[in-house]
């Protein structure tokens, strides 16, 4: 894996919630990170579902405003402000 090198360019990522809708900001190829992935999903009420697959990757699933529903391996699991984690190959 080619990683890029450490400046605040790579470091430093901004307006992460400037687009609705599930986005990746940091990731491996992207930024200096080796391993860690960060994204978001901002959804308003009446937005359609989002489906997401974890394949491999551990996802924590943090909400910061408001509440939703998750579904995780046929459990629906209520997501408030505080945070969930959903194991590997879990399709939510």
């Amino acid at each position: 894996m080619n990683l890029n090198q450490i400046t605040r360019e790579t470091c430093i990522v901004r307006n992460t919630s400037s687009r609705k809708g599930r986005t990746l900001a940091v990731g491996p190829g992207q930024t200096a990170s080796r391993f860690l992935r960060y994204g978001r999903i901002i959804l308003d009420d009446g937005d359609a579902p989002i489906h997401v697959e974890t394949g491999p990757l551990e996802t924590g699933l943090i909400c910061l405003n408001g509440a939703a529903g998750l579904y995780a391996c046929a459990i629906r699991l209520p997501v408030r402000p505080a945070g969930r984690l959903v194991r590997r190959d879990a399709r939510t």
